[in-house]
């Protein structure tokens, strides 16, 4: 909204700063960036159901690490390969090249599909 960009560019805080809730089970819950934009006139409602669940997957999603590999490569012979086996898969897509590719991958590099555990440093 304009008003969330004109109070960046002013540097002001918001009317209303928000606090960091706190998970019953002592998870860190990642911190909500500051709400912006809400008059008195707005109406507010507690979040049920369908609604709720999803935002807390949504949030607790922000603090999961991810991985990005971009490569390019020569994919000539697989397209020759898929061509040849379309006339018994009609629907064969490239995606089980990629899974396929992407598994035999963390054979030889398993740190890819590693888990940390920071309570213990593992």
């Amino acid at each position: 909204m304009k008003e969330d960009i004109l109070t960046f560019l002013n540097g002001t805080s918001p009317a209303k700063p928000v606090s960091t809730p706190a998970s019953s089970a002592g998870e860190k819950v990642p911190k909500m960036a500051p709400l912006t934009g809400v008059k008195p006139e707005d109406q507010v409602k507690k979040l049920t159901g369908m609604r709720k669940a999803m935002t807390k997957t949504m949030t607790e999603s922000r603090s999961i690490p991810f991985f990005t590999f971009q490569d390019e490569i020569d994919s000539t012979d697989l397209f020759h390969l898929r061509h040849l086996l379309k006339k018994n898969h009609k629907n064969l897509t490239l995606l089980p090249f990629f899974v396929k590719a992407a598994s035999l991958a963390m054979v030889d590099f398993p740190i890819v599909n590693a888990n940390f555990n920071p309570e213990l440093d593992e």
